[in-house]
């Protein structure tokens, strides 16, 4: 604390200060360190305000990106990484660093946040793990229609072959998961709505008649 007020006042009081550039990104720096994270968001923001060619720029992007996964702000950290990626191009180290976050980031993401992902990654290499992520949270949710134009959108992709084949092993899934069952009646009935009472009266009816036959011979299920 003691050294993030020296570096306040030293660019508040010598603002003509030959390395204040230097001085306001460890301040940004010390107050993401420190557990102030929206402002260490608002410090790196101004800081690229004022200084959008210094060589720290790229230093800053990465330090936004990491402030805003702690804020909880997870579509500006991954936009702030891409940028991050993109400036770190030429650094193999650290641009396999910023790859390994940004994919924790998508694994751990749910659908609502993968699809506002999805709209910031088009036309970068992350493109394929967000749609393949969906996917299967698609395949895993039953809704077999979206499952499969990810799958396909993985095979047409020109992406890896890895991609291109973990798409059509979703698409086997969601074939499979689409396949014809002959050990199973199935029934379709409203059960809400204004004709709900008599789909709840049909339900009961199919329950209480595969009660009565599961002493017997053959097994019963209600798709």
């Amino acid at each position: 604390q003691q050294a993030l007020t020296i570096l306040k006042r030293l660019s508040h009081d010598y603002p003509d200060y030959r390395w204040n550039a230097e001085v306001r990104y460890q301040t940004a720096n010390l107050l993401y360190r420190v557990g102030e994270y929206k402002q260490a968001i608002e410090t790196g923001q101004d800081w690229l305000a004022r200084y959008p060619d210094h060589p720290l720029r790229r230093h800053v992007y990465i330090l936004l990106g990491d402030a805003c996964l702690e804020a909880h702000e997870k579509v500006e950290a991954f936009r702030w990484w891409l940028r991050a990626k993109k400036a770190w191009a030429e650094d193999s180290q650290t641009g396999s660093q910023l790859s390994s976050k940004i994919q924790e980031l998508i694994d751990e993401s749910d659908l609502d946040l993968l699809k506002r992902l999805k709209e910031h990654a088009k036309g970068t290499e992350f493109a394929p793990r967000i749609t393949y992520r969906m996917g299967l949270i698609f395949a895993e949710k039953g809704e077999t229609g979206k499952a499969r134009e990810a799958a396909e959108w993985l095979i047409r992709s020109g992406g890896t072959e890895d991609w291109a084949a973990k798409g059509k092993a979703l698409l086997n899934q969601v074939t499979s998961q689409l396949a014809f069952r002959t050990d199973v009646l199935g029934c379709l009935l409203p059960l809400s709505g204004p004709y709900a009472i008599y789909g709840r009266e049909v339900l009961n009816g199919i329950q209480l008649g595969i009660q009565g036959k599961l002493a017997g011979p053959g097994s019963f299920e209600i798709a």
